[in-house]
């Protein structure tokens, strides 16, 4: 495991890193605006049951994606209704975690305002699959040292150390058509 940090290397040469080792099909550990994201690249499906074994997660509970920006989704197949469009302008980047359909399936997509993470996440296509840096159970890591990011870190190929992040809450996640809230978190369901 390598851990490279933000503050010595600095921001672009974090990113390369991270991304160098997601298109290689390695998992990757690095910040994001509400807690630290394990991630893996898309194509990769070996590197995705890892990130399910890292974590002790049901390899059939879906794994939403992180997207560089708002078009990344669309290029992928999602189709988003008037509302969930209107939703994404108003808080991506940001907290909010879009369940839609994508070429039939229901997947996950969000923005990060956290701009290391849109970067690596840019890199490497436009889209990473990414869950909290946490065994299942354990609370999200928000920095690199948290406890739950401890018990994985020696799974892991990459941690980018780019300090605490801000947030500290996982995303809000809700259901495009039909519309429903599947978890609240850090955006409040009252302003939704």
């Amino acid at each position: 495991m390598n851990i490279v940090k933000v503050d010595i290397v600095g921001e672009a040469a974090a990113a390369k890193a991270a991304a160098d080792m997601l298109l290689r099909g390695g998992v990757a550990v690095f910040p994001t605006d509400t807690v630290y994201g394990l991630a893996c690249h898309p194509d990769f499906p070996e590197a995705l049951a890892r990130v399910c074994a890292i974590k002790g997660r049901d390899p059939s509970k879906p794994i939403a994606f992180l997207a560089s920006d708002a078009a990344a989704p669309g290029a992928r197949g999602a189709v988003l209704s008037e509302r969930a469009t209107a939703l994404t302008s108003r808080y991506w980047p940001g907290a909010l975690t879009i369940v839609a359909d994508c070429c039939g399936v229901n997947e996950g997509f969000r923005v990060p305002d956290c701009a290391l993470a849109r970067r690596i996440i840019a890199l490497c296509g436009g889209l990473l699959r990414v869950t909290s840096a946490n065994p299942s159970g354990m609370d999200a890591a928000t920095s690199a040292d948290d406890p739950s990011m401890l018990a994985i870190a020696g799974k892991c190929d990459i941690i980018i150390d780019g300090g605490p992040c801000d947030g500290g809450v996982a995303s809000t996640v809700v259901q495009d058509e039909p519309w429903r809230i599947i978890r609240e978190g850090a955006i409040p369901a009252a302003e939704l």
